[in-house]
């Protein structure tokens, strides 16, 4: 049985309670227990942080406060929008430092032939001149730094979206997904602006399905 000095103590720490105290804070407490049905795996690819994807529709949540499943959608889709974009943006530094780590292998490739002589040539092996020590040595250093800068994760995403441009105008291909997200970001904002307005103003919106699926860019060439 609860004593009255517990029942004391209780009241005293409700009041010293450290939860939200904010609209904003409130409606983010509110959904962080709600299975909204978009999980980061189906979001997130390898090389980028589940918990930061969450930590963003946490955010956009707290921020634009829906109310409902239709709200709640639109919010989702804005956030996969708004995840996508800095995807593009981790690509498109991608690219750059893929073809200048490339351009310097190379580099170091051809300023190592000029240091080397083959030594078994059956075995494709080779090694430095003689008096070439030095320079083989340093250009063989930065062949191998090349390599390891074209094989870390945020590299190999430039290479792999490269590749599916078949090496050809990756950026103005890059270019017309962002303008394809941002125009369905920018489409989900206002449907969520709209709805809410008309429920605070005690009207009631159409109830439409919302595709968590930002829509495809056209990449012909």
């Amino acid at each position: 049985m609860t004593t009255q000095k517990q029942m004391e103590t209780n009241r005293r720490n409700a009041v010293k309670s450290t939860g939200p105290k904010s609209d904003a804070g409130k409606t983010a407490s509110k959904f962080n227990a709600t299975t909204h049905g978009l999980s980061a795996e189906r979001v997130v690819i390898r090389g980028e942080d589940p918990e930061e994807f969450d930590e963003l529709r946490r955010q956009l949540v707290a921020e634009l406060g829906p109310t409902g499943r239709q709200e709640t959608d639109l919010v989702d889709r804005i956030a996969i929008c708004s995840w996508r974009l800095r995807r593009l943006y981790a690509v498109e530094a991608g690219i750059f430092d893929h073809e200048r780590a490339k351009a310097e292998r190379e580099a170091a490739e051809a300023e190592l032939s000029d240091h080397e002589e083959p030594r078994f040539a059956s075995l494709e092996l080779s090694g430095p001149k003689p008096g070439h020590e030095k320079e083989f040595e340093k250009a063989s250093n930065k062949i191998e730094n090349a390599e390891r800068i074209l094989s870390e994760t945020s590299i190999s995403v430039g290479a792999a979206f490269i590749r599916d441009s078949d090496g050809a105008n990756a950026l103005s291909k890059l270019s017309r997904y962002e303008t394809t997200i941002e125009r369905s970001l920018g489409r989900a904002r206002d449907e969520l602006a709209r709805i809410q307005a008309e429920r605070k103003n005690g009207g009631s919106a159409p109830v439409t399905t919302i595709d968590l699926v930002p829509d495809e860019v056209d990449v012909d060439p």
